[in-house]
């Protein structure tokens, strides 16, 4: 038996507040530059999107660093605050 260990994916959903909608690419592009400081790994990666919720995928090891990440977005977010609503193991499970 190897002793590789298998990815697997957690998915993180998030609800975001403010005076003015945003972009799926706004958020996606915030999400991107933040995780290009302190993270390791494969970045997160939004996976739905539709204001004001979205889901994040990223690997099951990277949970406390994905939410400290989000949390961190509002300081990149004008004026818009984000939340984290729920983590699962499936997408499905989050929709």
């Amino acid at each position: 038996m190897s002793s590789i260990a298998m990815v697997r994916p957690r998915y993180v959903a998030f609800e975001l507040s403010g005076p003015v909608p945003l972009a799926r690419r706004d958020v996606g592009a915030v999400l991107s530059a933040a995780a290009k400081t302190d993270w390791t790994g494969p970045p997160p990666q939004l996976t739905r999107y539709s204001w004001p919720h979205g889901i994040v995928r990223i690997e099951h090891d990277q949970l406390a660093a994905a939410r400290k990440l989000l949390e961190g977005l509002h300081d990149r977010l004008d004026r818009t605050t984000l939340r984290t609503l729920s983590t699962s193991g499936t997408l499905a499970a989050l929709t």
